[in-house]
């Protein structure tokens, strides 16, 4: 496979068979009526409800149906990624869930929304995570430190209970923070330094390493079940395992390094969706979105079909959360207001097209002569019609280009049937001669598209 837009693979461990699908659609849940991107989705435990983040106002959605209502009394800042801290207030008894994004750290209970003052409290925070009963932050007026709370008391930031830490190891400025295994990690640039709560009386200490990797921007790291994702200063994604990290984007690196420099990028990962999950790296200058899949450990792209201009936008998904007890699948808009499901029952995004495109390596069948295409069988799946009209079939176009060429030209199209016509699709025949040959599959209906393989039959004819 050589590039895959709009779609992904799946993969059977039982026969190691492999087919190729559309990506997951969206469909409109709620719309908090912003007219702004979504900064953040996040699943509050404790209240049972999903917050939402967008133009620095933050709402609550109570059920699965999608009620929603505003609990913002102080705001965030507009258009910045927002970072979410679930921590137990051990003197109020309850969990507070703490957010930043650029301006003083909010918290909120669920039912109003209070700036953390006082102490040590920074008036510019972009992150927050919870370690034990401490919550953990960033001071952007003081880069060269992170901080951290009173034991149990994630709101007390007095001096000597709230105490200000130095990233004593490699001396670049503190631009990331998260924790992971009881391990607080503390991003630069250049290195990630890993932190420890010893339980003494100054509790938190170096664990003496660093790792030798840095995040490219605030926003370049997402975990999901444990696992760490960030993109580093020299472009590549990495798997964190502890303080030992691994590239996973060597077999995506041309592409990566063709987008030119990376300064506004943020990522998120999506979990157990389709039984998947994948990381999303969105280049924001670029206005394109990478997708690894951490099964398969393979790449794909997705994006936004612009009907106006016969073109991929970026993909329109912007903060994830799963809330586990409605089973959905929620996922913010970058543009607007709009809150979605997501799912691969979905054929479309909230009724725009999801154009798949499927391009397959440069094939010369073992020798550079001229071949005859003598026949084509691809095996797709059919009967199911267009999503909103069944009983028409959907249609796929397949295009191919022949030694070399930069161009596709020919092209032909390809019923997937009507609702019931589960018959196979006949073979095509006398697609001309080549000495190689490559394929493109592209599905712009709305309807489902799985192909299981592809099968040609030619004649060599021995010419060169």
């Amino acid at each position: 496979m050589h590039l895959i837009q709009d779609g992904i693979i799946l993969y059977n461990p039982a026969d190691k068979k492999v087919s190729l699908k559309k990506r997951p659609g969206l469909l409109k849940h709620l719309d908090v009526g912003t007219g702004a991107p979504i900064d953040g989705v996040h699943w509050f435990e404790a209240q049972s409800a999903v917050i939402i983040v967008s133009a620095g106002r933050i709402f609550k959605i109570t059920d699965a149906n999608g009620t929603f209502s505003e609990i913002t009394s102080t705001t965030l800042l507009p258009g910045q990624k927002c970072t979410f801290a679930d921590v137990w207030d051990q003197i109020n008894g309850e969990t507070r869930l703490f957010i930043a994004n650029g301006t003083s750290i909010i918290w909120t209970n669920g039912t109003t929304t209070t700036s953390v003052a006082g102490g040590i409290a920074p008036a510019r925070c972009t992150h927050v995570s919870q370690m034990d009963t401490y919550l953990v932050f960033n001071d952007l007026d003081t880069p060269g430190f992170w901080k951290h709370s009173a034991e149990g008391d994630p709101t007390n930031m007095t001096p000597g209970l709230a105490r200000t830490m130095a990233a004593q190891r490699i001396p670049d400025e503190v631009i990331g923070i998260f924790v992971r295994s009881n391990v607080v990690y503390i991003c630069g640039t250049r290195s990630i330094e890993l932190f420890q709560n010893t339980g003494d009386a100054i509790p938190f200490a170096s664990m003496g390493s660093t790792v030798d990797t840095g995040i490219v921007n605030k926003d370049a790291f997402s975990i999901l079940d444990g696992q760490v994702f960030l993109f580093n200063q020299n472009r590549q994604l990495i798997n964190l395992n502890g303080y030992t990290p691994t590239i996973k984007s060597n077999s995506y690196q041309l592409e990566i390094d063709q987008l030119g420099a990376v300064t506004d990028l943020d990522m998120q990962t999506i979990s157990a969706i389709g039984g998947r999950q994948y990381v999303l790296l969105n280049f924001n200058d670029q206005q394109r979105t990478f997708v690894y899949d951490i099964l398969l450990d393979c790449f794909y792209e997705w994006g936004h079909w612009n009907t106006a201009t016969n073109e991929y936008d970026m993909f329109k998904g912007r903060g994830y959360t799963y809330a586990k007890p409605w089973g959905q699948h929620l996922i913010g808009d970058n543009t607007t207001g709009k809150v979605y499901l997501m799912s691969p029952n979905y054929k479309d995004d909230d009724g725009d097209p999801i154009k798949a495109l499927f391009e397959f390596g440069r094939k010369d069948h073992g020798t550079k002569s001229y071949k005859l295409s003598n026949s084509l069988y691809l095996d797709i799946r059919r009967g199911d019609g267009l999503a909103a009209t069944p009983h028409t079939a959907a249609k796929v176009q397949l295009y191919w280009r022949d030694n070399g060429e930069k161009a596709y030209g020919n092209f032909v199209e390809i019923s997937l049937g009507k609702l019931g016509e589960y018959a196979l699709p006949p073979r095509l025949s006398r697609l001309g001669r080549y000495r190689d040959r490559q394929y493109k599959i592209v599905a712009g209906d709305t309807a489902d598209f799985v192909l299981n393989g592809i099968e040609e039959d030619v004649f060599d004819t021995g010419r060169l």
